[in-house]
């Protein structure tokens, strides 16, 4: 098996494993046909035009299944002026508190070429 096809199988084995955890905390998680999860961001409208510009989310961030689990946090910080993120992330690069029903990027997230976010010092194929 080449190594693109045994990246493409880890991917959908660990997105399914984390379906299996956030089931538990009765929300949903949807996995991409490229074997990535959509995750949800909200954070105020300059904030969301740097990440997208910079293609990077810098240190320890939060992330939820939908984007109506991201504005209650988003909007004590940010008021009326909350837009939200919808990304494609590798699921072996993040993680999910049970307690919270949340995810995060302990390390920040980075776009790749493919578009899939990974973990910033992550050495998974682009």
């Amino acid at each position: 098996m080449s190594t693109t096809a045994t990246d493409f199988q880890d991917r959908v084995c660990a997105a399914q494993d984390l379906r299996e955890k956030v089931l538990d905390t009765n929300q949903r998680l949807h996995i991409n046909a490229d074997g990535s999860v959509r995750l949800f961001h909200s954070t105020s409208a300059s904030n969301m035009s740097l990440i997208l510009l910079q293609g990077h989310f810098v240190g320890n961030t939060w992330f939820g299944p939908s984007k109506a689990s991201t504005i209650p946090h988003a909007k004590p910080k940010h008021g009326s002026d909350i837009r939200t993120l919808e990304i494609a992330v590798d699921p072996r690069d993040i993680e999910f508190s049970t307690g919270t029903g949340e995810f995060y990027a302990p390390n920040g997230l980075k776009r790749h070429e493919d578009g899939i976010w990974r973990d910033a010092g992550s050495n998974t194929l682009e």
